[in-house]
């Protein structure tokens, strides 16, 4: 028997998303994201809308977008509060939910995500855009300690993705649990005038 391709998919496994940004216009999240909700996966987005231009929440392309903390801007003094309110936001949200998994787009959403999988077990997928590090907003006295805990959040991490072969370091731990996925822009067909 052959099933309607029209009727709606059951969702079978439910994915949490979780990333310091609105879920749009990052190259590998805008494939990620629809990639993902095409499947039989179930997947809500929290984000930080950090020019308040979203909704609170809303839908897009079968995903549930929850903006979990909003204003404060990019690269500013500011963000010496506002991060570390992210990550106790995060944190919090990712203990109250339940999803199967965790997607934690670069380190300001990974700490959140590896501590509570430390209470929670669940599997958790570090994907690494940007090296937080090596940002030039982060002060030099910063650096190692944020590059220890990115080395804590990758051994806890179930799976890591990273765009290219150069974000991983011979020394990381956990070298056999990481994926590169090429980044690539947008997929669209587009007529030559």
């Amino acid at each position: 028997m052959h099933q309607d391709a029209s009727a709606p998919r059951e969702r079978t496994t439910k994915i949490l998303f979780l990333a310091g940004h609105q879920g749009s216009g990052v190259a590998h999240i805008d494939k990620f994201l629809p990639t993902l909700a095409s499947g039989p996966y179930e997947v809500t987005f929290l984000g930080w809308d950090r020019e308040r231009t979203e909704e609170k929440t809303f839908e897009r392309d079968g995903i549930q977008f929850r903006m979990i903390q909003r204003g404060w801007g990019y690269a500013n003094r500011w963000l010496a509060l506002a991060l570390p309110l992210w990550v106790i936001v995060a944190f919090w949200h990712l203990l109250i939910r339940r999803p199967d998994v965790v997607m934690a787009s670069d380190f300001d959403s990974g700490l959140p995500a590896a501590m509570a999988k430390f209470f929670t077990r669940t599997p958790l997928v570090y994907i690494i855009l940007d090296t937080f590090s090596m940002r030039p907003f982060t002060p030099n006295l910063l650096r190692g300690t944020i590059e220890w805990l990115d080395r804590r959040v990758i051994a806890a991490s179930d799976r890591v993705i990273v765009p290219d072969d150069t974000r991983i370091q011979p020394d990381y731990p956990n070298l056999d649990r990481f994926v590169i996925v090429y980044n690539s822009c947008p997929d669209k067909w587009s007529e030559v005038p």
